[in-house]
């Protein structure tokens, strides 16, 4: 499947712009995919460890942090 993905991008390639070609593989991937992706539910205790992870891994303070945490 990938090869004619790849076939399609390159006969493509000089009718579209980087920004389409791109958008265009994304499509193609996600519609063609044989594989299904399923769904589950996630909770907000979920989102906010991955919120929280994500602020720690771009720097912010342990305070920063603990604040993100608090509960109101």
């Amino acid at each position: 499947m990938e090869e004619k993905v790849v076939l399609i991008l390159n006969e493509m390639a000089e009718y579209l712009s980087v920004a389409q070609m791109k958008k265009l593989q994304e499509v193609m991937l996600k519609n063609l995919n044989e594989k299904a992706v399923e769904k589950r539910q996630i909770s907000n205790e979920e989102y906010l460890t991955m919120f929280i992870a994500a602020k720690s891994i771009e720097g912010c303070s342990k305070r920063t942090l603990s604040y993100y945490k608090c509960k109101w």
